[in-house]
């Protein structure tokens, strides 16, 4: 699958309960930057843990 720029994904937060929708702001070889949908902070993950982790990065239900 690939990871693009401006593509929304969604995070579990254990802090939220819930899923959070995240905006990847940059992809530089396998780390990928996301942006919280409201939030000014930026967080840091590598392709391969977004890709294998159903359980805390997901396209959102709503995602052509």
């Amino acid at each position: 699958m690939n990871i693009k720029v401006g593509q929304v994904w969604e995070m579990y937060s254990k802090q939220d309960n819930g899923w959070v929708r995240m905006i990847v702001a940059r992809v530089e070889d396998d780390i990928i930057t996301l942006h919280p949908e409201g939030l000014l902070e930026l967080i840091l993950v590598h392709r391969r843990e977004m890709l294998s982790s159903p359980d805390r990065f997901r396209q959102p239900l709503d995602a052509n």
